[in-house]
């Protein structure tokens, strides 16, 4: 019996050795896990903040975007205008070259109506001085 007692002992004094070997693994792998969790939980701040500060960038691209948009509107807006006033000034100077063939063409009319009527005036003095350089020659002999 006190043999039976033995080997019962020595069973169970390997089985808490057992125990115990098996628990301090556990107790590692434990400490493993914990050590793992704890990377893992600052590369998830770390990937927190890097994601914040991108969220800002974001807003700041926004409102730069914005900004650029109301710009782009303000230039297209004075474009436009410069393009209305382009077009007035180029329909006054096709005006004013209008007029300016008007008045020329008037002047070239006006001085064909002179130069028809000189021409006119000067057949009449032509013939006149004729007419009178016959009579001075039939009045002289």
């Amino acid at each position: 019996e006190a043999a039976a007692a033995r080997v019962s002992a020595a069973e169970a004094e390997a089985s808490l050795a057992a125990c115990l070997t098996t628990r301090e693994a556990t107790d590692a792998e434990c400490r493993a896990a914990r050590a793992e969790a704890a990377q893992r939980q600052e590369e998830l701040a770390a990937a927190a903040a890097e994601l914040a500060q991108e969220r800002a960038d974001l807003v700041g691209v926004r409102e730069t975007v914005a900004v650029l948009g109301d710009r782009a509107a303000a230039a297209q807006t004075e474009a436009l205008r410069y393009k209305d006033q382009l077009e007035a000034v180029q329909a006054a100077a096709a005006a004013s070259e209008s007029a300016l063939l008007t008045a020329q063409q008037a002047k070239e009319e006006e001085s064909a109506v002179v130069l028809k009527a000189l021409d006119a005036d000067l057949s009449t003095a032509r013939r006149a001085a004729e007419a009178a350089g016959r009579e001075l020659t039939a009045l002289t002999g």
